[in-house]
C-alpha cells in the first residue's frame, strides 16, 4: 500500500496531470440553475408525473446521439471539440429564457413541448460536453493505476457537480428566487450561462499530447505495485 500511495502521489503531483484535473474540477463546477428550475416546472408550468418520467426516458436517447456525435468528430483535439461544444451548450441556454419570461406562450408554442424539447436538446449537448472529458481521464490512467486514477477522476467530477449545485442554491437565495417566487429566475440562467464560459480560457492547460506522453513514460517504466 505505500508503493502504492507513493505512485499515486507523484503521478497527481505531476503538472501533465494535475493542471487537466483542476481544469476539469472549474469545469463541472460552473453553478446550474437545476434546482430553481424544478420548482419553476413544477409550480409555475404545473407539469406532472408524466413529463419526468417521459423526460427520463428520453435521456437513453440524448446518451446514443451525444456518443454517435462525439464518434463522428472524434479526430478533433480534445480542446477544439469541448470549445465548440461548451458554445452550443451556451447559446442553448438561452432557450430557458424564453421559457421562464413566458415568450414562447407569445409564439403559440406549449409548455410541455418547449420544456421536453429544450431538455431533450441540453442533455444531448451536456452529454457531448462529458464525454471528451472522460476519454481524456481513460488517457491518464497508467499501468497498474487504472482504476485509482479513474476513481480519482469521476470523483473530481462528481465533487464539481455538487459544487455546481451548491453554487446555484446560493445565488437562488441572494436573488431571493423561491419556490413560488420566480421573478428573477431570468437572472440565475443569465448568470449561470455565462459562467458555463469562465472555465474555456484555461482549456489550453490541458495537452492531450503531454498526457499521451506521460502515460507512455510510465508504462516504459512498468510500474509495479506491490501491497505490503
Amino acid at each position: 500500500m505505500k508503493q502504492l500511495r507513493a505512485n499515486l502521489q507523484k503521478f497527481i503531483l505531476d503538472p501533465v496531470i494535475y493542471r487537466p484535473l483542476l481544469f476539469i474540477f472549474f469545469f463541472m463546477a460552473t453553478p446550474s440553475p437545476a434546482t430553481s428550475m424544478f420548482y419553476f416546472y413544477i409550480n409555475q408550468l404545473k407539469l406532472n408525473d408524466e413529463f419526468f418520467i417521459t423526460l427520463r426516458y428520453t435521456y437513453s436517447f440524448c446518451t446514443i446521439m451525444a456518443v454517435t456525435v462525439y464518434y463522428l468528430f472524434r479526430r478533433y483535439p480534445f480542446g477544439q471539440f469541448l470549445s465548440v461544444s461548451n458554445m452550443l451548450y451556451f447559446f442553448a441556454s438561452f432557450l430557458s429564457l424564453l421559457l421562464v419570461t413566458r415568450i414562447n406562450i407569445e409564439y403559440n408554442i406549449p409548455d410541455y413541448q418547449f420544456c421536453m424539447w429544450d431538455n431533450i436538446l441540453m442533455q444531448t449537448l451536456q452529454e457531448i460536453n462529458t464525454l471528451p472529458v472522460l476519454v481524456l481521464g481513460a488517457k491518464m490512467c497508467p499501468k497498474n493505476l487504472e482504476g485509482t486514477v479513474y476513481s480519482l477522476l469521476t470523483g473530481t467530477m462528481n465533487l464539481g457537480n455538487t459544487i455546481s449545485k451548491q453554487i446555484g442554491i446560493v445565488l437562488t437565495f441572494y436573488l431571493g428566487i423561491t419556490n413560488q417566487n420566480f421573478t428573477h429566475l431570468w437572472l440565475l440562467i443569465l448568470i449561470c450561462t455565462v459562467g458555463s464560459l469562465l472555465p474555456m480560457p484555461f482549456i489550453g492547460a490541458v495537452n492531450e499530447e503531454e498526457v499521451d506522453q506521460k502515460k507512455k513514460s510510465l508504462a516504459k517504466d512498468d510500474i509495479h505495485i506491490k501491497v505490503e
